[in-house]
C-alpha cells in the first residue's frame, strides 16, 4: 500500500477488489467508461491513490449493474468519505480549519443560517466533501472552468449565483435555492452611494515639481521652455524657471542659458532687420580686377637654345 492510503482506503481498496472478483473481473474500459483514464482505475485497485468519487462511483456501478441501489451507493460513499479524510489529514501540510458536519439537518436549514459570504463557502465546502467530488469533477459536470469554482469557494467576494447554482447542480441538489442565497449576499454587498453633495477634493499645485525637473535639462531646453511659456501669455512661469535655474545650476549653466536666449532672439528677429541696406549691398558686392594678359600670349614660343 502507498504511504497516502491509510487503514480506512485500504478496507475500501479491499472490498472494491472483492466486488470486482464476484462480477467476473469486468476489464478496466469497462470500469473507467466515465473516468479519465484505466490508469487512474489501475492505480486505485493497486491502493496507490485515492481518485475522486466518480471513479469509484463507475467501478460500483459497473460490477452491481443492474443491482446497484440508492442504499448501496450511500454505504461505499460513506467509505470513500472517511478514506478521504484520511488520506487529506495525513497529507495536507496545512489542511485549514475542519468542514463542519450539518448534522443531518437539511440542506435549507443549513443556507437558512448563512449570513456572509464565508458561511456561504462553509456550506458549498460541505456539499463538495458529501458529494465526494473534486472541483475537477464540477467542472466536468457543469459549465465553468476550474478557477472560476475555485474563486467562489475562496475569493473575499460573493460568488455569482450562477457559478453556485452550478456547483449545486452538479452534487446533485436544488440549485435553486443556493442561487438564491448567492443572490442576496451579492444585493448586500453593493456599494453605498456617496451624496451627491461631496465636493471633491482640490487637485493638488504641481507646478512646483514641474518647475524643478525642468531645470535639469540642458541650457538649451530651459532657454525654449522659457521662450515658449512667454510667447504663451505666462511670463511669471517663465521669470521663475530662469529664477530657480540661476539658483540650482552652476555660473557656466546659466551663462549657457542666457547664451541661448540671446540666440534664441536674434533667429526670431524678422528677415528685413537682418537684411543689409541697397547702398550696403552694392558696396559689399566683389569688384572684378582686370588683370592683363602676359605679353606673349598668343604667340608661338620656340626654343631658344639649340
Amino acid at each position: 500500500m502507498n504511504r497516502k492510503v491509510g487503514p480506512a482506503g485500504a478496507e475500501l481498496v479491499n472490498r472494491l477488489r472483492a466486488l470486482r472478483a464476484e462480477a467476473g473481473s469486468p476489464s478496466l474500459q469497462a470500469m473507467a467508461y466515465r473516468s479519465t483514464s484505466t490508469a487512474t482505475v489501475s492505480r486505485l485497485l493497486r491502493g496507490e491513490t485515492l481518485p475522486s468519487w466518480v471513479v469509484v462511483e463507475d467501478c460500483v456501478r459497473i460490477c452491481l449493474r443492474r443491482n446497484v441501489t440508492d442504499k448501496i451507493l450511500a454505504e461505499w460513499r460513506s467509505m470513500y468519505l472517511a478514506a478521504r479524510r484520511e488520506r487529506d489529514a495525513r497529507t495536507r501540510r496545512n489542511p485549514g480549519p475542519p468542514i463542519p458536519d450539518r448534522g443531518g439537518h437539511s440542506w435549507e436549514r443549513v443556507l437558512a443560517e448563512v449570513e456572509d459570504v464565508p458561511g456561504l463557502q462553509t456550506a458549498l465546502r460541505m456539499l463538495l466533501s458529501e458529494s465526494g467530488l473534486t472541483m475537477r469533477d464540477v467542472q466536468r459536470r457543469g459549465t465553468f472552468s476550474k478557477s472560476t469554482i475555485s474563486d467562489a469557494l475562496n475569493r473575499d467576494r460573493p460568488p455569482t449565483p450562477h457559478v453556485v447554482a452550478d456547483i449545486a447542480k452538479a452534487c446533485g441538489v436544488q440549485p435553486a435555492p443556493w442561487a438564491g442565497v448567492a443572490d442576496w449576499l451579492q444585493r448586500v454587498a453593493l456599494p453605498v452611494r456617496q451624496p451627491d453633495t461631496v465636493q471633491p477634493e482640490p487637485a493638488e499645485d504641481l507646478t512646483g515639481p514641474l518647475l524643478a525637473a525642468a531645470t535639469t535639462r540642458t541650457p538649451q531646453e530651459i532657454a525654449c521652455l522659457a521662450r515658449r511659456l512667454r510667447e504663451g501669455g505666462q511670463p511669471e512661469l517663465a521669470t521663475r524657471l530662469l529664477t530657480e535655474t540661476a539658483r540650482s545650476r552652476s555660473v557656466d549653466d546659466v551663462a549657457a542659458v542666457g547664451i541661448a536666449l540671446l540666440d534664441e532672439a536674434e533667429s526670431s528677429r524678422p528677415a528685413t532687420e537682418n537684411r543689409p541696406s541697397r547702398q550696403v549691398a552694392e558696396e559689399m558686392e566683389p569688384v572684378s580686377a582686370r588683370v592683363p594678359s602676359p605679353a606673349n600670349s598668343g604667340r608661338r614660343l620656340f626654343r631658344w637654345r639649340e
